[in-house]
């Protein structure tokens, strides 16, 4: 692909992902008592040298996902056509509540294009609080710059960790055992099971 229009793409996206959120993080250093404000650009756009694309980058939320122009044609058609099964989930659902999912994803990969739209359905009918839930964008090398995410072992995207009190009670890697539904299943029952 010419790289003159991928750079005119780029720049199209960039200004995109400037228009969404920014969050603003109070941070308290304790030991000089001093407050500063942390910055964190969501929905951020790049061109990926590895596979000259644009992708998604660094943290991301439900709406950068939904409206991003590299994401939201496969977010979509796979978040309105996934009929998720929650029966048995819906019993787990304060089980749920004192979970914290990190998923790792990447904006060019099938995988991450199929399952993360599916498991945000899954979090919306489970009514499922998004500030337990950290989006990260991770270029070809399973990378990103700025954010060192080297703790969470990624081989494959998408990789969908759940927590507990910040410790990993298990994972869904690349894709999903049985279905979404029934590998968070046994994930949460983990927790059951141990209380």
């Amino acid at each position: 692909m010419n790289r003159t229009f991928i750079h005119i793409i780029l720049f199209i996206l960039l200004g995109f992902s400037h228009n969404l959120k920014a969050q603003d993080t109070l941070l308290v250093n304790t030991i000089t008592d001093s407050i500063y404000v942390d910055t964190i650009q969501y929905n951020q756009v790049i061109l990926d040298t590895n596979i000259d694309k644009a992708i998604l980058i660094g943290y991301c939320t439900e709406e950068g996902l939904s409206s991003s122009p590299i994401f939201s044609s496969c977010y979509k058609k796979e978040y309105d056509q996934y009929q998720p099964n929650l029966v048995f989930l819906k019993s787990l659902t304060e089980l749920l509540q004192s979970i914290h999912i990190t998923v790792i994803f990447g904006s060019w990969c099938s995988d991450s294009q199929r399952e993360v739209p599916r498991l945000m359905r899954i979090l919306d009918e489970m009514n499922f609080p998004l500030d337990s839930l950290s989006i990260i964008g991770v270029n070809r090398l399973k990378t990103v710059p700025n954010i060192d995410i080297s703790r969470y072992m990624i081989e494959f995207v998408p990789t969908i960790i759940f927590s507990k009190s910040e410790f990993e009670i298990g994972r869904i890697v690349e894709s999903p055992l049985e279905s979404l539904e029934d590998d968070m299943a046994s994930i949460l029952m983990k927790i059951f099971l141990d209380e």
